[in-house]
């Protein structure tokens, strides 16, 4: 008799650790399944922007390409240093601009210095 309360005991007692254990795995299911929606959601909005980044790029490669197409187009270009550049005056940018408007070509006047 006292051998069948102490199994009846037993088994009870694991019945409600079987309860719980089963309560918490399905808690943990339920935390892995919103973790990860959440994490897809994350990674296709991070795709969304990859792809939108991706877009803009080559767009604005594109763009680039065609600007330098574009100065080809005017001819070649020329390249003077930092250190041999001199400030112009006043008079001197007016006076460029006069000869530039005279000849109709900018870019073309004579140098004066």
């Amino acid at each position: 008799q006292e051998q069948m309360e102490v199994l009846d005991r037993q088994n009870h007692q694991l019945r409600d650790t079987n309860e719980d254990l089963t309560k918490r795995v399905r808690q943990a299911q339920e935390q892995a399944e919103q973790s990860q929606t959440t994490y897809e959601a994350k990674i296709s909005r991070m795709s969304l922007n990859l792809e939108d980044a991706n877009n803009l790029n080559k767009s604005l490669m594109d763009e680039v390409s065609n600007y330098k197409k574009h100065l080809r187009s005017l001819g070649s270009a020329v390249r003077i240093s930092r250190s041999s550049l001199r400030p112009l005056s006043a008079a001197q940018v007016h006076q460029k601009q006069i000869r530039a408007s005279i000849s109709g070509k900018p870019g073309e006047e004579e140098e004066s210095g």
